[in-house]
């Protein structure tokens, strides 16, 4: 009997703990990570499945060996965005974004059974990641970004009015 209000004691702590009210919680904060997509709006989304409720968004921040990956997952379209920026220092303003054989941009369809579900960034068009702001201490990073991607049937796909908004953690 015991052992059941102890489990329940801390289920209830838990849903406490991870409730968050805007009025009253100061580190709580909406994540933005949004972006057309030939002109349709794209988003990030997720359905929670545990609980202490998902992530659809992640972004890792290097200082050491400079890089910053930002992934968003949208569930609902079966999609997913990753913007990469590798061997340059991240700064305020313009950074280039990345792509090689292993690591890079994209954005993908996983329902696209084709075998060209991944829109790669075409580096020969214009393409921009633009950091407004970048808090390393609170770890908060705002920008903005666009750029084509192409897969390797050759189709396109337009990714532009991105922005994001995001507090690690949140």
């Amino acid at each position: 009997m015991k052992k059941i209000f102890y489990s329940t004691l801390l289920i209830l702590l838990a849903l406490t703990l991870s409730t968050c009210d805007k009025n009253d919680c100061q580190n709580c904060y909406p994540t933005v990570f949004e972006c057309k997509v030939d002109g349709k709006t794209w988003k990030t989304s997720c359905e929670s499945k545990d609980l202490f409720g998902c992530t659809a968004s992640d972004f890792k921040y290097y200082i050491e060996i400079p890089g910053l990956n930002l992934t968003g997952k949208n569930d609902d379209l079966n999609t997913y965005l990753t913007l990469e920026v590798r061997k340059n220092k991240l700064k305020i303003g313009n950074n280039k974004l990345h792509i090689d054989n292993f690591v890079g941009t994209y954005y993908g369809e996983k329902n696209n059974q084709t075998g060209c579900e991944r829109f790669r960034l075409d580096t020969l068009l214009p393409n921009n990641l633009l950091i407004t702001k970048l808090d390393t201490i609170n770890q908060i990073i705002k920008g903005t970004f666009f750029f084509t991607g192409r897969d390797k049937c050759n189709k396109i796909k337009q990714i532009s009015d991105g922005k994001f908004d995001l507090i690690y953690g949140n």
